[in-house]
């Protein structure tokens, strides 16, 4: 139960951004899925230790930075008629690769499974993981699958913003996910940003999450886990 919540919280998550006139920007009605589109992020792993499980008294402050490398590998075809995208991630920090099969249609970007250290999981209803046409306001719920929990999220566009990075201006909305009736209410917190160029800047942050899903351990929930991603480069094909 361990090993899945840590390669879950991995796969889940640097410059300045102004918030932009909502008159200015206009709806993201595509991002890029062509056949060797590739997009590669600096990631930075920040776990602060608490004095205790009372306290928010930070103690101890490890970083990490590496980096994660996602690409559309190639098109495949599930049940002799869905064409899906094959999204191939590594992460060189664990060499962990992971594969992600996803189709753009009419609602936007859906999932319809995922696979890990050789173990292919379908899922039994596709993840609608951005809404496309996407605007402010723009709003859809999902119900995540996980060991033991069903859990339901809202992710809404909260606002446009410019993102300053790598000596380019990105137009963004902002999504903020928010988590329904579950453990993980006031302990994770999750902000996308999305350009016309695909998912540009996300931040997780885990806040003493192992002790809110009962997993034995002495120390865990005595921490924060804040994973950032920032888009380093894109190569669009």
């Amino acid at each position: 139960m361990k090993v899945k919540l840590l390669i879950l919280l991995s796969l889940t998550v640097l410059f300045g951004c102004n918030e932009k006139n909502d008159d200015l920007i206009t709806s993201i009605n595509s991002i890029p899925t062509t056949i060797g589109t590739k997009w590669t992020y600096d990631k930075q792993v920040i776990i602060n230790e608490f004095e205790s499980v009372s306290s928010d008294k930070i103690i101890k402050r490890d970083t990490m930075n590496f980096v994660q490398t996602t690409w559309i590998e190639k098109d495949t075809i599930i049940n002799n008629t869905t064409k899906l995208l094959v999204f191939k991630t590594i992460d060189t920090e664990y060499s962990w690769i992971t594969y992600e099969y996803k189709e753009i249609n009419h609602q936007g970007l859906t999932k319809y499974g995922y696979s890990y250290n050789d173990s292919a999981i379908m899922l039994s209803s596709p993840l609608l993981e951005l809404a496309l046409p996407l605007s402010i306001g723009t709003s859809w719920t999902l119900s995540l699958p996980t060991d033991g929990y069903s859990i339901q999220l809202i992710k809404t566009a909260v606002s446009a913003e410019e993102l300053k990075i790598i000596g380019q201006n990105f137009t963004c909305y902002k999504i903020k996910w928010e988590y329904i009736n579950s453990p993980f209410n006031d302990k994770l917190k999750v902000e996308e940003w999305f350009s016309e160029q695909g998912l540009t800047k996300k931040v997780s942050s885990f806040y003493r999450i192992f002790d809110s899903i009962d997993v034995q351990s002495n120390t865990n929930d005595n921490k924060q886990v804040i994973i950032t991603l920032t888009l380093k480069s894109i190569n669009v094909k």
